[in-house]
């Protein structure tokens, strides 16, 4: 991964956390495609394939990279937009404790 850009590990972790393979990490598991997206009685599933993935991209990536990259993308919202939601997110952080 220490090849890859910003960009390009934003876009893997936005694939991951739909549960969706991405080729950049290479060969995709055997049965990846059958396995249910979560089940806790299972072992055998995508997130639990995804999970140290997830982990790495989360311990490169900050929270505010991430949020901006699914607002924009995901969400089609502008620079701006974005901006301002982090910015009352933050507001609201700090007057409640609850991020959401």
């Amino acid at each position: 991964m220490e090849s890859l850009s910003k960009q390009d590990l934003l876009e893997i972790y936005a694939n991951l956390n739909k549960y969706q393979w991405d080729y950049r990490l290479g060969t995709k598991p055997n049965g990846f495609d059958e396995m249910p997206d979560y089940d806790r009685n299972l072992y055998q599933t995508k997130y639990n394939v995804l999970k140290p993935y997830l982990r790495l991209l989360g311990s490169i990536l900050t929270e505010k990279e991430v949020l901006k990259y699914h607002h924009i993308k995901n969400l089609n919202r502008t620079d701006s937009e974005f901006k301002w939601w982090w910015f009352k997110r933050k507001i609201r952080i700090l007057l409640t404790g609850d991020p959401f």
